[in-house]
């Protein structure tokens, strides 16, 4: 299912995560992933419910779930949510400080903006941005450009 998200396969990656949760509709793992489905397919609203779903059946859930629900609230518009959920992450990667740069930035907090893609180019000096939103497996191709154009300014 995950392997056939990432690989753009999206047809084939819903009928397996519909097969799985009508098998287990309470598996953590499952509904976590399904809500990563669900963003890439522009259902946000929903992944944000599975998300939630995922997160409340395990409270002592895994650090990433914060990334998946962060990625979501971003892809709403809700970025002082989606902020705060990039927060719960101990060890960042390069890409949350590109979300987190995009979220300040909507929030107009310039400095903070600033900051997050200082610290994104010091995690990632060669940061392309075309590779990154290619490596995001989004059906619609409005919604990974919508994307690009909110973080075209990280490199000068």
């Amino acid at each position: 299912m995950v392997i056939s998200t990432l690989s753009g396969q999206v047809h084939r990656a819903g009928h397996h995560f519909e097969a799985g949760l009508a098998a287990n509709p309470n598996d953590d793992l499952l509904l976590i992933e399904y809500g990563r489905y669900l963003i890439y397919i522009d259902r946000p609203e929903e992944a944000l419910s599975r998300i939630r779903d995922a997160m409340r059946l395990n409270p002592l859930h895994l650090e990433w779930f914060w990334n998946i629900q962060g990625r979501s609230l971003h892809l709403l518009g809700r970025h002082a949510d989606a902020l705060a959920a990039f927060r719960h992450i101990t060890n960042p990667s390069y890409y949350h400080f590109g979300y987190m740069a995009a979220c300040y930035r909507a929030l107009g907090e310039s400095a903070a903006a600033e900051a997050m893609r200082a610290r994104l180019l010091e995690a990632e000096p060669n940061f392309d941005i075309a590779r990154f939103i290619a490596s995001l497996p989004h059906r619609s191709a409005e919604s990974a450009q919508r994307f690009a154009v909110e973080i075209e300014w990280l490199i000068p």
